[in-house]
């Protein structure tokens, strides 16, 4: 939630506060039912400018119930303990680390990842173009263990599963995804 919803939630509980408060001094009977009727009659009924303001609260309901209902897709990341705190690795750094390992393989042309983490471990998933000189179990194999080890060694965090698919056989060079400036 950025501060912008933060500031019209804030300002939406205030006035929400506002009006429960309004409604205990009804129900206490601190304030007469028959003066707020007349009051609205006087003061609201028939008054476009109220009705602005009705529909902008009612905008700024929808926008906060949309806000809250929407999944968030921060930054997800893993959480490492150390002696002298905690160690974060996003995944999004995951996934650039076993791209740079699945390209230095012979006969890997390009490579797609996404990560998944989970109580096991962390969940990779490879979406491959494949030369086809090379046997597709053999690449496949070694994809595998590369990226296992590989990311062992760096991140330090088990794999609990690598999911290869292999997308396509292709002979092309143009295949190779360029390079991100990051």
């Amino acid at each position: 939630m950025g501060i912008f919803d933060r500031v019209l939630l804030t300002i939406y509980t205030l006035v929400i506060t506002l009006i429960s408060l309004g409604i205990v001094a009804i129900a206490s009977k601190q304030v007469s039912l028959e003066l707020l009727w007349t009051s609205l009659q006087v003061n609201i009924y028939g008054r476009w400018e109220v009705a602005i303001i009705g529909f902008v609260f009612f905008l700024l309901s929808v926008r906060l119930l949309i806000t809250g209902i929407t999944p968030h897709k921060g930054r997800q990341s893993i959480v490492q303990d150390t002696a002298l705190g905690q160690v974060h690795i996003t995944l999004s750094a995951i996934e650039n680390l076993v791209q740079k390992v699945t390209r230095q393989i012979k006969g890997v042309r390009s490579v797609k990842t996404y990560i998944v983490n989970s109580e096991q471990g962390i969940g990779i998933h490879l979406k491959a173009v494949v030369s086809p000189e090379g046997s597709i179990p053999d690449i496949s194999e070694e994809i595998q263990n590369r990226v296992k080890n590989y990311v062992h060694h760096v991140v330090g965090t088990e794999v609990a599963y690598i999911r290869l698919f292999v997308e396509d056989i292709s002979n092309e060079v143009g295949s190779k995804p360029r390079s991100r400036v990051e």
